[in-house]
């Protein structure tokens, strides 16, 4: 994939560190620090410098001088990683959600089996009243707990104002605080040397690793730049809680009315879900019944650029009502599998048959994926650009063009990076110093691809044949400035490819039958009259 939507900021070394954070505060809650030889730190640290500070100092070594005088390590360690937590990296080309989106979108990313974390809270509810009955707190504890909420709200508002420091980071620090106030004040009650939580066996152990590993991930990212996909790698823990939750539910289903409760509730919100999502998406089939089928699907689409396509679910809002023409497959079997899963999986839950009621929900989710990935497959053209690629090598393969020819990108490297990797060659970028290319394109050994608007109208029709790769966002840009001296070669999902002069052997077109338009261009004519063959 490239364009804009690939310019995602990424988590690097993030989740690894999130990982170990997570194993240190286990080991302090469960006490198992005590133990801390036998996880052998001291070798297990030498080992990961051996394996990876070799490369990190050859590269910052190898890369200095670059944009305002900083190397790698400012680039790496500071900016990509200091910087973008802060909210600050340079170039700004990524976006925040708001908190409640942040939050709320873990349960789409989650569905269906999000819908079923309701058995999950009631069993961490009866837990926590079991541990409170178990390690009652000195009698005292309410008469400690009254100015600090109102420090925590002053002190919150007291580093936002003077370090731009998020509230919401605060608040979560002084939760964190205010729990391992009162684990400590019940272990007071406890035998000499009892751990904060006791966790005696697999099942407590792994829940609680679990637990921790996903609240500290979630509330590290809420802090941050919090795109909702940076949470990724906490989401099998989420599910595997999830599943252990359902499960032991199901088990005490016949006996407990309150997990009874909650699967029904589970249940019947995945059935009222899956018949509005059905009925949606039969609206679209509907609507474009008598569209023939565009293999295009970027000719349909609004392209209203949501949040600058930094966002990840920005594209949805492209979609349109003649798009589901190009979608009429996988909106089809989606639209079954909502319409009929749920239903039976809520069925087979009534009559006690609960692993065939799971087994439903699965089926439906799995349903759901496979259309899903022949709908992202149909968004190809959009999403890449290899069918440049391919045109270029079938123009060559043809001998409509010669070999000796200069690629070019109008814009980022990013908008055509397939063209890149399809073609194994070197491109040339205008104002391509932007984004992806921005720091490392300036170090002073960094090859002579850069070039500027006046650069390519000097070159434009010279010497060797030119190809230019414009993106739909580039295309005013590239009017303005070569106006009508310009050959439409190919053209697909708004981005083109031109050329700066007629085909070698204009008889022979690439194959027709290819995604996207292929074009004679008319110099006499504007871009809105370019003509099929």
């Amino acid at each position: 994939m490239d364009g804009p939507r690939s310019r995602r900021p990424h988590q690097r070394t993030r989740s690894p560190g999130l990982f170990f954070g997570a194993a240190i505060v286990y080991l302090a809650l469960s006490g198992e620090y005590k133990n801390w030889r036998s996880l052998k730190p001291f070798t297990g640290i030498l080992l990961f410098l051996i394996i990876a500070a070799p490369w990190h100092i050859l590269a910052g070594l190898r890369n200095t001088g670059g944009m305002n005088g900083h190397g790698f390590f400012w680039f790496y360690f500071i900016n990509e990683h200091v910087l973008r937590f802060l909210g600050r990296r340079y170039p700004k080309d990524y976006n925040k959600l708001p908190g409640y989106l942040f939050w709320s979108l873990h349960l789409v990313w989650l569905f269906p089996w999000s819908l079923f974390c309701g058995t999950l809270c009631r069993q961490a509810y009866l837990a926590f009243q079991r541990y409170r009955a178990s390690n009652p707190a000195p009698v005292d504890e309410a008469r400690t707990f009254y100015w600090q909420p109102y420090a925590v709200v002053v002190v919150g508002l007291i580093l936002q104002n003077a370090f731009k420091i998020p509230y919401i980071f605060t608040l979560f620090l002084a939760l964190i605080l205010f729990l391992l106030h009162g684990l400590r004040r019940r272990q007071s009650n406890s035998p000499s040397g009892s751990p904060l939580l006791r966790v005696n066996t697999l099942a407590q152990r792994s829940t609680l690793l679990l637990s921790i590993f996903a609240s500290l991930v979630l509330v590290f990212f809420s802090v941050s730049t919090n795109q909702e996909y940076y949470t990724f790698p906490t989401y099998l823990s989420m599910i595997l809680l999830l599943a252990v939750a359902l499960a032991h539910a199901e088990q005490i289903y016949s006996t407990d009315s309150g997990s009874r409760r909650w699967i029904t509730v589970g249940h019947a919100t995945f059935t009222v879900l899956g018949v509005a999502i059905a009925i949606t998406l039969l609206y679209g089939l509907w609507t474009s019944r008598h569209l023939p089928f565009v293999p295009d699907i970027g000719d349909l689409l609004a392209h209203r650029g949501v949040g600058d396509y930094t966002l990840s679910m920005s594209g949805i809002f492209d979609l349109t009502g003649p798009s589901f023409a190009a979608l009429r497959l996988p909106a089809t079997l989606a639209a079954i599998a909502f319409l009929i899963g749920p239903a039976i999986a809520w069925l087979l839950r009534s009559q006690r048959r609960h692993l065939a009621a799971t087994v439903a929900v699965a089926l439906t989710a799995a349903t759901f994926f496979i259309a899903a990935h022949i709908a992202f497959a149909r968004f190809a053209p959009m999403l890449s650009s290899k069918s440049f690629a391919d045109t270029i090598q079938q123009l060559e393969t043809d001998h409509s063009i010669s070999r000796d020819n200069k690629v070019i990108f109008y814009g980022d490297q990013s908008y055509g990076s397939s063209i890149t990797f399809y073609l194994g060659r070197q491109v040339y970028l205008v104002n391509g110093r932007s984004s992806s290319m921005l720091f490392g394109g300036t170090f002073p050994d960094a090859p002579p691809v850069f070039l500027t608007p006046e650069d390519l109208l000097t070159i434009w029709g010279q010497g060797e044949r030119k190809l230019l790769f414009v993106p739909l966002e580039r295309r005013d840009a590239v009017d303005q400035l070569l106006g009508n001296h310009k050959v439409l070669l190919f053209e697909s999902s708004g981005k083109a490819l031109f050329t700066d002069r007629p085909l070698d052997n204009p008889g022979r077109t690439p194959d027709p039958n290819q995604r996207g338009n292929f074009l004679i261009a008319d110099r006499s004519h504007p871009r809105d009259t370019w003509r099929k063959p």
